[in-house]
């Protein structure tokens, strides 16, 4: 009868393992395999990135137009871009507040 028990003990301890480690490795899979309606395809991936790549450079050219506008004194091309007033010489001289306040939007 002992002899039984340890047999059964071996057996089942055995069964129990070799559970664990299948259930690991199919967990593992499953986990790590994507479903197809949510992944992105490496194109689409790419073409998610040059849009934004895009947005973000017409935003940096716009701001680069209106600053070089600034510089050469000539009116900006939108009239709804935000423009930043220069201070004259008489202004500077004076260091009043008008001046401090002429700089920032």
């Amino acid at each position: 009868m002992e002899e039984l028990l340890v047999v059964v003990i071996v057996f089942g301890s055995a069964l129990g393992a070799l559970y664990l480690v299948l259930d690991y490795l199919r967990s593992k899979r499953v986990g790590h395999s994507a479903k197809p309606d949510q992944s992105l395809t490496t194109s689409e991936l790419t073409a998610l990135i040059d849009e934004s790549v895009a947005k973000s450079v017409k935003r940096l050219e716009k701001r680069i137009e209106n600053l070089e506008a600034i510089v050469v004194d000539e009116p900006v091309a939108s009239a709804s871009a935000p423009r930043l007033s220069v201070p004259d010489e008489d202004e500077y001289a004076s260091g009043g507040r008008e001046a401090g306040r002429e700089r920032t939007r």
